[in-house]
């Protein structure tokens, strides 16, 4: 444990009070570390999704492939993005 400095208070209006029990130091840490734990969070879900999309994408190649590749545009706005054709991009 780190013991605060004597020089160390915080600004409270016009009272200055003493930063007692708290370590700057372990704070950091704690908030560098929910940081880099975020940020590998992020990092995951992003190359999760980019699977994802790239299988969805495939499957569609082979509805597009089955269905002959023609293009039915009365469907589309029924279909929406499960149409054939709409490509998700990444």
């Amino acid at each position: 444990m780190c013991a605060p400095s004597s020089s160390s208070s915080t600004s409270l209006g016009n009272h200055r009070a003493p930063l007692t029990g708290y370590c700057r130091a372990n704070a950091d840490h704690q908030a560098s570390s929910v940081l880099i734990a975020m940020t590998a969070m992020i990092i995951v879900f992003c190359v999760l999704n980019l699977a994802y999309l790239r299988y969805a994408n495939r499957k569609k190649a082979e509805r597009r492939a089955e269905q002959g590749g023609v293009i039915d545009t009365s469907t589309w706005h029924t279909e929406g993005d499960r149409h054939p054709h709409f490509i998700y991009s990444y």
